[in-house]
């Protein structure tokens, strides 16, 4: 049983070290933490033509739970991007309106920090959201 404690304790404290390396070397390529408040978020988006604010993060995701903005009327983005997946939808291939399979074989990418995303859809061909929604 000590053995076993040993070896649990040694795994442990190895996933530590090596998280905390990935860490550094993230740093050290110019990456950054994600802000940890909505003040902080803000800030990224201060000298852009479309601000964020509180009540277009309310309206985002109002209309991200709206199956109404689709063809259809029976899918919303959720149905797709799910938060418990990770934001996307677990399958190997998208199925997206009336239940058809993404021709060119993809999956639902994640809209985790999509707000830092420069392309939208599955390949990429939307720039900004306001574009995708036409």
């Amino acid at each position: 049983m000590v053995r076993i404690k040993s070896l649990w304790i040694l795994l442990i404290l190895s996933q530590m070290v090596f998280t905390q390396e990935v860490r550094e070397l993230a740093l050290a390529k110019g990456m950054q933490p994600l802000p940890d408040s909505f003040e902080e978020l803000a800030k990224y988006f201060k000298d852009s033509a479309t601000p964020l604010t509180r009540e277009k993060v309310i309206l985002g995701k109002k209309l991200f739970f709206d199956p109404n903005l689709s063809l259809s009327r029976q899918i919303s983005c959720a149905s797709c991007h799910q938060f418990d997946l990770g934001g996307a939808d677990g399958l190997p291939t998208a199925i997206g309106h009336e239940g058809l399979a993404n021709p060119s074989h993809l999956n639902s990418p994640t809209v985790f920090n999509t707000a830092f995303s420069k392309y939208l859809f599955w390949d990429g061909r939307s720039r900004s959201l306001e574009d995708q929604a036409k």
